[in-house]
Formats: structure tokens, C-alpha cells, sequence
């Protein structure tokens, strides 16, 4: 008996098809064929070609998010969580250049895909911002603006993956170091002398 087609073969080949033609050359039926589907099993399974894509997306997503909450939550400082952050990054989207390419670029015209995107940088924003207002409640930093920084970090981010993987100035190596560069280069916003915070704390006690 002929296996049934799965929806994980389907993305296989799209994700193949979409980096070799482009999302907007590929057209379904071209999808089909390359995921050796009927039209049938590939609407019982894709309701369209976008839905294909932000499946991809969602997928690498996912992955990323829960490597970045890991690597996050057992940060023994903001200089250590910014390095396996950047590590993380640059592990789990170097394989995927081109899908990155294709949700920056042809795949921000699909309203779906873009949703999915701008979720993602809430997302990592909201994490980032987590973590550093839990690093202000152990007295680790400063009082800052947790939700402003946070999106610093993640507009500083999103110009290196631009550089990576649509404007191809840098490769994944140099998207590392170039991530971990940003980091170093933003901590000062964040680090504290330990002597400061508690000096500031003093301060706050004969107030």
C-alpha cells in the first residue's frame, strides 16, 4: 500500500521549491508536483500557498523560540544571556538562509506571513523584556525602560539578519560575531556595578 502524503513532505518541498524558483515563481501546482501530491491530499492538508509558507515560518519560529527561552532563563548575567542568545540565533537560522530570505522579503507581501513575523518580534521583545525586568527586581541592574531596551536589542537583531540573509553582506559565522559585537556593545544600558546597586539601595532605605 502507498503511503499517504504528509504535510511534513509537503513542506520539505516547498521549503526546497521556494528557495530554488522564489515564493512568488512557485505556483501551486508546481508545489504539488514537487511534493508528489494530488490536489486533494495537498488542500486536505494546505489551504493554500501561503499557508505552506507561514507553516514554515511558524515551524522555524517555534524552534527558535523555545531555544531562546532555554538559553534566556539560565543567563547567569545580561552579558551571558546575550551570548546564547546570539549563539542560538545564529544555530538554529543558518541552515534556513533562504526561508528567512523569503519571510523578510517576497513573504511580507502575505498578510499571513507578516502577522506571523510581527508576532515573532513581539514575542522576543515580550521575552526580552521579561528577562531584564527580572534581572531589576534582583537588583542585577539599573531601573531602566525594559520595554524600550528590549526593542532596541530586537531592531539591532533584525538589521543583522537583514545583513545575513536578504542583502548577503555577511555569513552565518560573521552573523554570530556581528550579534555577539551588538551585544557587548549594549550592555553598558544594562550592567551595573554590584557596588552601585547597593549604594542605590542604601540611598533608597534612608529616603
Amino acid at each position: 500500500m502507498r503511503a499517504r502524503p504528509s504535510a511534513d513532505g509537503i513542506l520539505v518541498a516547498a521549503e526546497r521549491e521556494f528557495a530554488r524558483r522564489g515564493y512568488g515563481e512557485t505556483s501551486l501546482r508546481q508545489l504539488m508536483l514537487a511534493s508528489k501530491v494530488s490536489t486533494t491530499a495537498f488542500y486536505a492538508r494546505f489551504a493554500s500557498k501561503e499557508a505552506v509558507l507561514r507553516e514554515l515560518v511558524l515551524r522555524l519560529i517555534g524552534e527558535l523560540d523555545e531555544r531562546a527561552r532555554s538559553e534566556l532563563m539560565a543567563a547567569r548575567s545580561p552579558e551571558d544571556g546575550f551570548r546564547r542568545g546570539a549563539a542560538v540565533l545564529a544555530e538554529v537560522l543558518g541552515p534556513k538562509r533562504e526561508l528567512v530570505r523569503l519571510a523578510l522579503t517576497e513573504g511580507a507581501a502575505s498578510r499571513e506571513v507578516n502577522e506571523t513575523v510581527a508576532r515573532v518580534y513581539s514575542s522576543l521583545a515580550a521575552l526580552l523584556a521579561s528577562q531584564i525586568l527580572r534581572l531589576m527586581d534582583r537588583g542585577r541592574i539599573e531601573s531602566v525602560d525594559a520595554e524600550a531596551v528590549a526593542w532596541g536589542l530586537v531592531g539591532a537583531v533584525n538589521i543583522h539578519v537583514l545583513r545575513w540573509a536578504v542583502w548577503r553582506e555577511i555569513e552565518v559565522d560573521e552573523l554570530a560575531k556581528q550579534l555577539q559585537a551588538t551585544a557587548k556593545a549594549l550592555t553598558p544600558v544594562l550592567v551595573t556595578k554590584p557596588g552601585r546597586v547597593k549604594q542605590n539601595a542604601t540611598q533608597k532605605e534612608r529616603s
